[in-house]
């Protein structure tokens, strides 16, 4: 991939996956294989964009991460309500953009180390979170952040009955600079004001 250090880089995967048996990563590994890699999880997924150094990297999966043998979905019911209109707006966008434009590192899904994923009829329960959560802050906020949006799941999590600690969030995002203060030099504008004179 040709990655810069002002991209974005967003990997997101809904499927089967598993909790890996030989390490201790608290991420899922995706169901997906090829011939250099034998099924990454996403934490490992999240290191190699990292190599790249973008300015902010998000990783997402809606996956089971239970041990083999374990491996299906939790069906919830009542149905969490999914946008059937335009995700964003054109007067979403500048909120958009001050999420993009911000630095650092988000990688999350939708189940703990050794758990199964939510699921309905119409979908994984995290995506539809995560998705519902982005467009809230994104209409709602005059300052959005990642922060909000993973609150905003929590929350919805407890107010559905779901145990919020069944999810995974690994946020991990830089503070933006302060601006620099501006100085003013009262004795130059002194001067300046008395020559005016």
């Amino acid at each position: 991939m040709d990655i810069g250090p002002k991209d974005v880089v967003v990997f997101y995967y809904s499927g089967h996956g598993t909790a890996s048996s030989d390490s201790d990563d608290e991420f899922a590994r995706p169901a997906i294989r090829n011939d250099k890699y034998d099924y990454l999880s996403l934490s490992m997924i999240q290191n190699l964009i990292a190599i790249h150094k973008p300015r902010l990297s998000i990783v997402l999966g809606d996956l089971c991460n239970s041990f083999p043998g374990n491996n299906s979905g939790s069906i919830r019911r009542p149905l969490i309500p999914f946008p059937q209109d335009e995700f964003f707006e054109r007067s979403d966008f500048p909120n958009l953009k001050k999420l993009l434009m911000q630095k650092g590192t988000i990688t999350s899904t939708s189940s703990k180390r050794g758990t199964v994923s939510y699921i309905q009829s119409d979908g994984g329960v995290f995506t539809k979170l995560f998705i519902n959560a982005l467009r809230s802050e994104v209409k709602g906020s005059t300052t959005p952040s990642w922060h909000n949006i993973f609150d905003e799941i929590k929350d919805e999590l407890e107010r559905r009955k779901y145990n919020p600690a069944h999810f995974e969030i690994s946020l991990n995002m830089k503070k933006p600079p302060k601006p620099a203060p501006i100085v003013v030099d009262t004795r130059k504008s002194l001067k300046l004001n008395n020559a005016c004179r």
